[in-house]
């Protein structure tokens, strides 16, 4: 509904229309929305509480948000907005820095320069993609050369398993997602050799015991550091929202049919 008036006098109006309504009873919303994530613990906690290793995302991140601050400000990329919308509860505003669509990807490896910046007494902690941290490399360099104090968390599976997902799903195969050599073993790129060659702290995760102590060692550090941790390909993912890639790929299979062909045919 459009309204017309002076701001002033319309707002007061307003309030005045809201005093007399007396408030909204809202009990039975909030009974609704309690109950549903209940619910949603309840389906999501084994993920959770996984003692997996290679870590399940959603574990890792339970496990971070008991290590991080309330205030630290946290950066996501793209590939792994979901699951942390899902697994890692936010508890001060003005702490999430997300990279949604439009391709992002990447994004998560430069943002923290600005988030620190932006508010120099908060840590910045962020979340970041093996493929991800590829594709924004010379943050990093960027960083150690203005000093900035923050902390990047790269979640190591080997690949663009995002993008792998789909292929899987539409096409029935992946290709030139997860990083092999041309004999098809697994090239393992050093991330942590990689920091340092660049001046950044930078630690690998071996076990899951290790993480609490790296993460508060990378924290107490000046300057920026990198933490490598391994993560599953292959996450215990619970769906929901909706996302139109899957309609368009779903409603054209011929299209699919025929791209599959011709990568066969190597004509791609």
């Amino acid at each position: 509904m459009g309204l017309v008036g002076d701001a002033r006098r319309t707002l007061a109006e307003l309030l005045d229309a809201l005093d007399a309504s007396g408030p909204v009873d809202r009990s039975a919303w909030v009974a609704e929305t309690e109950a549903l994530k209940t619910a949603w613990t309840a389906e999501v906690a084994d993920a959770r509480t996984s003692s997996a290793f290679p870590f399940e995302p959603a574990a890792l991140l339970a496990e971070l948000r008991e290590l991080l601050a309330p205030e630290t400000v946290l950066v996501s990329g793209v590939g792994i907005r979901h699951a942390v919308g899902q697994h890692f509860s936010f508890e001060r505003p003005r702490t999430q820095i997300v990279g949604s669509g439009f391709g992002t990807m990447g994004q998560e490896v430069a943002a923290p320069i600005g988030a620190r910046l932006g508010a120099p007494g908060v840590p910045v902690v962020a979340l970041v993609g093996d493929g991800a941290v590829l594709a924004c490399l010379a943050a990093l360099p960027t960083a150690v050369a203005n000093g900035i104090d923050a902390t990047w968390i790269v979640l190591n599976n080997r690949g663009y398993a995002s993008i792998a997902v789909y292929q899987s799903k539409h096409f029935n195969r992946h290709k030139a997602t997860y990083f092999e050599d041309v004999s098809g073993e697994d090239y393992v790129v050093d991330f942590v050799g990689m920091a340092r060659s660049f001046g950044a702290h930078a630690w690998r995760i071996d076990g899951r015991d290790q993480l609490a102590p790296v993460v508060e060692e990378a924290l107490a550090q000046r300057g920026p550091s990198l933490i490598d941790v391994p993560v599953t390909p292959t996450p215990r993912i619970v769906g929901s929202g909706h996302w139109d890639v899957n309609d368009i790929l779903a409603a054209t299979p011929s299209a699919a049919r025929a791209f599959e062909a011709s990568s066969r045919s190597g004509s791609a």
